[in-house]
């Protein structure tokens, strides 16, 4: 990975509801020259889901001063976080991109596949969930993504 040599990374958590494990990644970038820009998951079936997810990382997003600085992408939709992290890629033009997919594992796939895109740029940092023994059972509803026409449209862009 190239990192532009003035050194600027803007820090980009797909936040959950659990606060700690954002507290914890931002703990674990190794720059003093750091922007957060965070992405809330919006649901359009549980209204009170990003309010959730705001008073659970409330701590990190005063610390870091970046609750002035969210993006929404929709919960459950790869292509709307992947079309997110575009944005702000576009935003944060030559900065080195850290990516935290702590949020909808739709979102984690999204970010995994614009890493791949972009790899000269972008870094993938991950925790160490600890897995919850009240998680949410049986299916919801399916989506189909064509992942492989992102890939094409935007792999060595």
């Amino acid at each position: 990975m190239i990192k532009p040599s003035s050194g600027q990374i803007v820090f980009v958590p797909f936040l959950g509801f659990e606060g700690g494990r954002f507290a914890y990644v931002l703990s674990q970038i190794e720059s003093s020259d750091v922007r957060t820009s965070p992405v809330v998951g919006v649901s359009g079936y549980r209204l009170e889901y990003p309010f959730v997810t705001f008073y659970g990382n409330r701590r990190p997003l005063l610390e870091t001063d970046s609750w002035g600085d969210l993006n929404y992408a929709m919960a459950g939709s790869i292509v709307d976080a992947f079309h997110e992290l575009l944005v702000l890629r576009e935003k944060h033009a030559g900065v080195f991109m850290k990516i935290a997919p702590l949020g909808t594992k739709p979102h984690a796939i999204a970010a995994l596949l614009f890493a791949c895109c972009y790899p000269r740029d972008t870094e993938i940092v991950y925790d160490n969930p600890i897995r919850v023994k009240k998680r949410t059972r049986g299916v919801g509803k399916v989506s189909i993504t064509c992942v492989s026409e992102l890939i094409k449209k935007y792999y060595n862009a």
